[in-house]
């Protein structure tokens, strides 16, 4: 949706002028960035269990990243499922998971050409 897509221009933005923390990869921390929006996430779960949630996720989504995988229905369903599951692993809140999968799946289309090309 157009609210989404404003979200993550934003937050991309944001996170080309910040630097991630000590131990994490710049891919890690957009991850961290888009789930820790969610405020509730951030103190139900605390710091420690999103950067490992963001660090699972960047490298489930990485090994499973297909050229043009953004492009084919099929492969972007089969990254979603990936992400909820994830999401459910690590108990982020349900009410808002459909937003968060949405930022994250925006997210690694933004890395999905890199990605694509580092798997080859």
């Amino acid at each position: 949706t157009v609210q989404v897509i404003e979200e993550l221009l934003r937050l991309a933005h944001e996170i080309a002028l910040a630097k991630p923390p000590e131990g994490m990869s710049e891919d890690e921390y957009a991850f961290y960035q888009a789930l820790a929006q969610n405020e509730s996430a951030m103190q139900i779960m605390g710091e420690p269990v999103l950067r490992a949630l963001a660090h699972e996720l960047t490298d489930k989504l990485r090994k499973s990243a297909t050229v043009d995988w953004s492009k084919r229905e099929s492969s972007r369903q089969r990254m979603r499922v990936l992400v909820k599951v994830l999401l459910g692993k690590y108990r982020y809140p349900p009410d808002k998971q459909p937003e968060a999968i949405d930022k994250v799946i925006g997210q690694a289309e933004l890395f999905a050409d890199e990605w694509a090309i580092d798997s080859e």
